[in-house]
């Protein structure tokens, strides 16, 4: 592939409109989401539940931009050990994304039933919970 050619400008532009399509759709997945907090919870938290999927589709996609967005970095960087390299880890990056095992989720999702579960017994909030935890290990808090 040579520089400045379209191909070359695609795979460029494929990346950063990846990377926009990717944010916006956990966001508003986050948005709509009952019970969703982003603060608390990791963009992955939105893989569990009926509408998981969306963002198991959101993350496969991700991954497959970075793959493809991978081979246009090599003519756009200058020639030495970068323009070898950061393609190469881009490329390992967008693999490790795009082929992410959800074999956690099951786990996770008991552990988020558990934590709602204990907010309808009144244990109270997940950082009282974590307080009187702390307390039980001889912790001193202020």
């Amino acid at each position: 592939m040579t520089p400045n050619s379209r191909t070359h400008w695609t795979l460029l532009v494929v990346g950063v409109a990846g990377g926009v399509v990717f944010n916006l759709t956990w966001f508003v997945e986050g948005l709509v989401r009952p019970g969703y907090d982003a603060v608390r919870e990791p963009v992955s938290a939105l893989s569990l539940g009926g509408a998981g999927w969306v963002q198991v589709a959101d993350f496969v996609l991700f991954g497959v931009v970075g793959c493809v967005n991978a081979f246009g970095w090599r003519p756009t960087l200058a020639p030495g050990s970068g323009a070898v390299w950061y393609p190469r880890l881009r490329f390992v990056v967008g693999l490790a994304i795009g082929t992410a095992s959800p074999a956690d989720l099951p786990r996770r999702a008991a552990a988020r039933r558990q934590v709602n579960a204990g907010r309808r017994a009144g244990e109270g909030s997940r950082s009282s919970v974590a307080l009187r935890s702390l307390r039980g290990l001889g912790c001193r808090t202020l």
